[in-house]
């Protein structure tokens, strides 16, 4: 991708873009989005993101995808955000491949949930590391599997998502898919804890309860 348009003129965006630069379009599109050097104008953002998204673009994709999720510039139609996210899931964007599962997930489509949910997890998502770790907790839209939910929760917890340290906490508080250990589940619910999770808030206050009546 060219960045070099990041910091193109106006003038120069249009320019390029209307002389069919696909890169050009797409952050037109994003400064119409965010009223970045123009009144902000979602409609026009859409435009442009359209053309870029047409030429195969896989961010410009995305984000028509999204204006469809949420019916910004256009009318909200999730078939067409599904649609739209699935081009750029399939050219690899990492997000598009998370907002596609939880759209196959919303209409109940199981194993194409888990299958583009499982793909971006293994680019480093973290929610979508959390998701995987959730299905296998539960066996949700795959086969229960408490050791791979675990993993999953790790990986996540590891690049700080607090749901997954309190869930990691969790594991490691019940002895669910890890060995039994107080230590470790206290050290990633002050993890989840720091970020304001509240769920591990609770769990360390029942901890520092006990050992208050233990002790007095």
């Amino acid at each position: 991708m060219t960045t070099g348009f990041k910091s193109a003129s106006i003038e120069e965006l249009i320019k390029a873009a209307t002389e069919g630069n696909a890169d050009a379009q797409h952050f037109l599109g994003v400064r119409y989005y965010y009223g970045d050097g123009v009144e902000e104008n979602e409609e026009e953002a859409f435009k442009w993101y359209l053309k870029a998204a047409e030429q195969g673009h896989k961010e410009a994709q995305y984000q028509i995808g999204d204006c469809y999720y949420m019916g910004d510039g256009v009318e909200e139609d999730k078939e067409e955000a599904t649609k739209w996210y699935l081009k750029a899931a399939e050219q690899g964007h990492v997000e598009a491949q998370y907002q596609l599962g939880k759209c196959y997930d919303f209409d109940d489509n199981n194993i194409e949930a888990i299958k583009w949910y499982l793909k971006a997890a293994e680019q480093g998502h973290q929610e979508a590391q959390y998701q995987i770790g959730e299905e296998y907790y539960y066996g949700w839209n795959i086969e229960k599997n408490e050791v791979e939910a675990v993993k999953w929760y790790r990986k996540a917890a590891e690049q700080g998502y607090d749901l997954a340290q309190y869930s990691l906490g969790q594991c490691y508080e019940k002895g669910i898919g890890a060995p039994k250990d107080i230590d470790q589940a206290k050290f990633w619910y002050n993890k989840a804890a720091e970020q304001g999770n509240t769920e591990a808030i609770e769990a360390l206050h029942k901890y520092k309860g006990f050992f208050a009546r233990l002790f007095s």
